[in-house]
């Protein structure tokens, strides 16, 4: 396997080659892998998303693309989720990292779109450093390790964040953010799924910038619910649905605890709003929630409106949401220590997918970038730090059925198939225009 650019593996430690490239078995044969992969990369209207989980971003965008006449093909590093990915794209191959980059290494022509997430940015630095002459790579900026835990406060984060991932982990977030300047300064094409700082934060002036596209989890109409009417119910429903962590001691408070939604639901339920949580089935298994989430299983038992139950995949879970009358992004940050950059920015999958199910949305004001399309669209309410204690209040004041009827409108105007060409404008100018 040849490194092209050895420059790039100059920025990893053992510890981020050893969690990448490892020494698993490859789950085909070398030659195997490459004689399927290359008789898509043949094609060039095709592009390979490679990711270990099945975001469902890249779903979203790969029907669209289908659409368009564009071939999709997901290589997946983890072949125990590779289940989720069939039916949206025209191939789907499991495979270990190791071996995909010795394929990727030898490809001309292939275009790849990855994903860079927190303390994993290292993954496609590796796709840099084996990328050849006439093959490209577009890397998909997730959470940032600089926005949520920036350089100028190190000193007061490190505490926390030894407490979480070790004491090695300063070395690991400085090679981190290293990663992610670099990607920034050597891959052909960046994709930011928020704001405008994103591009900022990397400096990318006029004369770079069209190397960078913002694009979002936009709503996918295969996924939408039906739109109906009926009268609101008093009170009204709220539904969450996404990742919840899990209660283990090294989920830290000062870094888990919005996320992990404990307050939130005690304020909500509490105040005898029903609240029900659909915990993203990828988190953790179903049979093993008593062991996971112990914390959340006490409200439950002790907070006659609110349920803790396993969500699904957005096409299965959106009928489910539909009957709901609000879905949430609703945290406390009492305490915690994230840069504010990260919540400003951040523009998590599930506004789009209660987008998607006709939900209007109460969004925290501090995760600005989800408010201001909330406000834009009018298809929700932003409610004010400190504001939980008045949601009841709150409710009693909203026109559900107007805001209901401009969701319905705003998922059609951010629909995928509608901003699809903006991603595939990228992929061509990278290829040259092939």
């Amino acid at each position: 396997m040849h490194a092209h650019h050895p420059g790039a593996l100059k920025l990893l430690g053992p510890a981020q080659l050893r969690d990448a490239l490892g020494t698993t078995p490859p789950l085909t044969s070398s030659a195997a892998l490459r004689r399927a992969l290359d008789a898509y990369s043949e094609h060039p209207s095709t592009v390979f998303f490679v990711a270990k989980k099945a975001y469902f971003n890249q779903i979203r965008m790969s029907v669209a693309l289908r659409r368009r006449g564009w071939t999709t093909v997901a290589v997946v590093l983890d072949p125990l989720l590779e289940a989720h990915n069939h039916g949206f794209f025209d191939a789907v191959v499991p495979a270990h990292l190791v071996d995909v980059l010795e394929w990727w290494s030898k490809s001309s022509g292939a275009l790849i779109h990855t994903q860079g997430w927190l303390f994993r940015y290292h993954i496609p630095v590796l796709f840099e450093a084996y990328k050849p002459p006439k093959s490209y790579q577009i890397v998909e900026f997730m959470d940032l390790n600089r926005f949520m835990f920036p350089l100028a406060d190190l000193d007061s984060l490190l505490p926390h964040m030894r407490a979480m991932w070790g004491d090695d982990c300063e070395s690991n977030h400085r090679t981190q953010i290293a990663c992610e300047q670099y990607l920034a300064d050597n891959s052909d094409g960046l994709v930011f799924p928020g704001g405008i700082a994103h591009q900022t934060a990397f400096q990318l002036g006029d004369a770079r910038s069209a190397r960078a596209i913002e694009f979002l989890s936009y709503p996918l109409e295969d996924f939408f619910a039906p739109p109906f009417s009926r009268i609101p119910r008093e009170p009204p429903r709220l539904v969450f649905a996404g990742g919840v962590p899990t209660s283990s001691a090294r989920r830290i408070p000062s870094i888990f605890a919005d996320a992990q939604l404990l307050s939130v639901i005690e304020s909500i339920a509490g105040s005898g709003l029903p609240i029900d949580v659909y915990n993203n089935p990828l988190v953790a298994p179903a049979d093993a929630y008593e062991e996971h989430y112990p914390e959340h299983l006490k409200l439950v038992a002790r907070l006659p409106h609110f349920r803790f139950l396993v969500g699904d995949v957005p096409w299965e879970i959106v009928p489910t949401l539909a009957d709901y009358d609000y879905g949430i992004m609703l945290y406390d940050f009492s305490g915690i220590v994230i840069g504010e950059q990260h919540f400003r920015n951040l523009i998590p999958t599930k506004l789009f997918l209660y987008l998607e199910a006709g939900l209007p949305v109460l969004v925290s004001e501090r995760l600005a970038g989800v408010a201001e399309i909330v406000e834009q669209h009018g298809c929700g309410r932003v409610i004010e730090d400190g504001g939980l204690g008045q949601l009841p209040e709150i409710l009693r004041g909203l026109d559900h059925a107007a805001l209901r009827h401009k969701t319905v409108a705003a998922r059609e105007a951010l629909a995928m198939d509608g901003q699809i060409d903006r991603l595939i404008a990228l992929y061509a100018s990278v290829r040259g225009g092939s």
